[in-house]
């Protein structure tokens, strides 16, 4: 659980006409973590590459023109979906574009019946909304447009810049005629013809939008209005009929969609492995990562697809360095017991552990909750936590993990709630089984530095057991979250316990004193001891008084590095306080109001409210700390090398997960 499963490099070398079938052997099995041979191996960058690249854009393609038609498929409940179809391996260009266009051709009169009944729709609203507004009142525009002694001009104007117009044209004859009210009018406008710059001018500063004069004006009619909305209402049920019918067609060609769907994902698997392979003119060769307890097996499959001709190398990743003599970059599986599985997002959030790295998920699970439960401790609030988490879970199984780790939180929330003895804020319900926040800061604090210091220890103890299985405790024994810093920060810890729990000035003088100053002072003894075991070229490298000061430096920053990151974790104190005390302000204002009339109404209402802000506003503060606490403080410590996921190809996506 603590550390990741045993990794195997496995490379085998195959003759290049058994390529295909061993490649669609290995994706059924579902076991290997391709990688780029030719990145490891220089041999291998004289081979050349397989052209997968390409033939995975070509079935790209055809998985997209058949993506089409699922997106746009009625929606089936799980339980109706056509079981998967054997696997098929590659797929032929010529049938897959066969059956794409026979499918295609049974959507295509639907899809441009709907597309011309769809822009003639638009037409006819765009020509309908024309004529509506150029019928106001069957006012004859023929007329108008042909009078030698009136200028008439018709549109839309805002409504409140109507006074302005009409103040405009008040010193000449005219006529202002709204109609069509709304937050823009339709607007009759008419002036003598010796006016008719004026009125344009007055239009123009308005901001006047004219309606455009069709030439005959004599068709303008309430008639041809009418007619026009006969003819939207006949589309609106040609449509209705044509999507209707395209969802029957969706719905009866969807099973072969989703099949022929699958092959292609089929084809583009055993692509994305191909890819990875590197080929001569007889022989192909590839590389990858395998869980020890699977190798056997594929080592057996691939022998048995060959008929035994493979040469097959094995490597334990333990065993394997890089040209540089560092951390080879291994895939990382953690199998975790299911109970632990919703906090590995948690670690997720901040990277994957490095393969010789302990899983810190464990230490998360309770750390996180601890601090999470101590911030935000009320029964009541916890409650409403664990019944959202119930209701995620259920709701959606892509937020089950999510509303488990809610669910958590809820339920560490109400044992808080229990010893601080709060239930939606009142204190008076239940008796506290430990303190109350607001009358015992003191004891808060001191609980919280005390959680800190054992947080921060196990961030230490972890990376001193990297350095361990790494097999570089003394190269990095002087590191600043090593084994020097470790012993100097317990007994100063030890110190500031035996003078709380003592009040005597004389312990701090004690033995442990030399535990705190011995460590630090071998600071000093650093490039001397790494220069003699051949881990650098020289002692001071950058002088010896440039040595000194880098030595004291390094020395200041373990100091206050482990002050601050100990000191850091009052905050869970803090906003422990900080969570009663918003209950003090709410409680204050239920009291204030209560006093007005519907005053005992009005207080209910303040008080529901507030606890509801309360939950919200402080469930994302106190989550956001305490993420921050644990990347901060505790990963500082000690994940310093990101990790890659173990993610082997498969036709089916869920061969391996993280849970056993």
């Amino acid at each position: 659980m603590l550390t990741a499963e045993r990794m195997d490099r496995v490379s085998a070398v195959i003759l290049r006409s058994d390529l295909d079938k061993v490649l669609d052997e290995i994706a059924r099995l579902g076991v290997l973590h391709p990688a780029r041979i030719e990145e490891t191996e220089s041999w291998a960058q004289d081979w050349s590459a397989t052209g997968a690249e390409q033939l995975s854009f070509e079935y790209a393609k055809r998985r997209q023109r058949l993506q089409e038609v699922l997106e746009e498929a009625p929606t089936r409940p799980p339980e109706s979906a056509p079981a998967r179809a054997p696997i098929q391996g590659y797929s032929e260009f010529q049938q897959l574009d066969t059956a794409v266009a026979a499918i295609e051709a049974r959507l295509r009169p639907l899809r441009e019946a709907q597309a011309a009944a769809i822009t003639r729709r638009a037409e006819l609203t765009a020509l309908s909304e024309q004529l509506a507004l150029l019928l106001p009142a069957d006012v004859s525009l023929h007329l108008l447009a042909r009078s030698t002694f009136l200028a008439t001009r018709i549109g839309l104007l805002g409504v409140n810049r109507i006074p302005e117009l009409q103040a405009a044209l008040a010193d000449v004859p005219a006529i202002v005629y709204p109609y069509r009210m709304g937050e823009s009018a339709g607007l009759l406008c008419m002036v003598l013809q010796r006016d008719k710059a004026l009125l344009e001018t007055s239009l123009r500063d308005v901001g006047f939008r004219e309606a455009a004069m069709p030439q005959d004006l004599d068709s303008v009619t309430a008639e041809t209005h009418a007619c026009i909305q006969r003819e939207l209402a006949t589309l609106k049920s040609e449509l209705s009929r044509i999507g209707e019918e395209l969802s029957r067609t969706r719905a009866a060609l969807l099973p072969e969609v989703r099949t022929l769907t699958q092959q292609i994902d089929d084809s583009l698997t055993l692509l994305s492995l191909k890819q990875y392979c590197r080929v001569s003119d007889k022989a192909s060769v590839f590389t990858g990562w395998v869980p020890n307890v699977l190798t056997g097996d594929l080592v057996s499959a691939l022998r048995e697809k060959t008929g035994g001709r493979a040469l097959v190398e094995v490597v334990d990743a333990d065993r394997l360095e890089t040209p540089d003599g560092g951390e080879a970059d291994v895939p990382v599986w953690f199998r975790l017991p299911g109970f632990l599985t919703p906090y590995s997002l948690l670690v997720e959030g901040y990277g994957v552990p490095s393969y010789r790295m302990l899983d810190p998920t464990l230490f998360v699970a309770i750390s996180f909750l601890i601090m999470f439960g101590a911030m935000f401790g009320d029964v009541g609030h916890g409650l409403v936590l664990a019944g959202a988490g119930l209701f995620m879970i259920k709701k959606n199984t892509a937020l089950r993990d999510a509303g488990r780790l809610v669910l958590s939180c809820g339920g560490v929330s109400m044992l808080f709630g229990l010893l601080y003895g709060s239930v939606f804020g009142f204190e008076e319900l239940i008796p506290a089984l430990w303190v109350k926040p607001l009358e015992h800061t003191n004891s808060l604090f001191a609980a919280a530095i005390g959680f800190g210091a054992l947080l921060i220890s196990i961030g230490l103890v972890l990376n001193i057991a990297h350095m361990i299985r790494r097999r570089a405790l003394f190269r990095d024994f002087f590191d600043v979250s090593g084994p020097l810093t470790a012993v100097a920060y317990w007994a100063a810890a030890g110190i500031a316990v035996k003078s709380v729990l003592f009040a005597s000035d004389s312990l701090a003088s004690g033995p442990l004193l030399w535990f705190v100053f011995l460590p630090l002072a071998a600071f000093f003894a650093k490039g001397p001891v790494l220069a003699l075991a051949g881990f650098q070229d020289k002692a001071f490298p950058e002088g010896v008084l440039g040595y000194v000061m880098e030595c004291a430096v390094e020395i200041l920053e373990v100091l206050m590095g482990c002050l601050a990151n100990t000191v850091s974790f009052i905050r869970v104190a803090a906003f422990g306080l900080a969570h009663a005390g918003l209950f003090v302000a709410v409680f204050s204002i239920a009291d204030a109001v209560s006093a007005a009339p519907g005053g005992a109404v009005m207080s209910w209402i303040v008080l529901v409210v507030g606890n509801l802000a309360v939950i919200v506003l402080e469930g994302i503060v106190v989550t956001i700390q305490a993420l921050r606490l644990e990347y901060y403080e505790f990963f500082g410590k000690f994940f310093s090398r990101m990790g890659t996921r173990y993610q082997p190809v498969s036709f089916s996506s869920a061969v391996l997960t993280r849970t056993d």
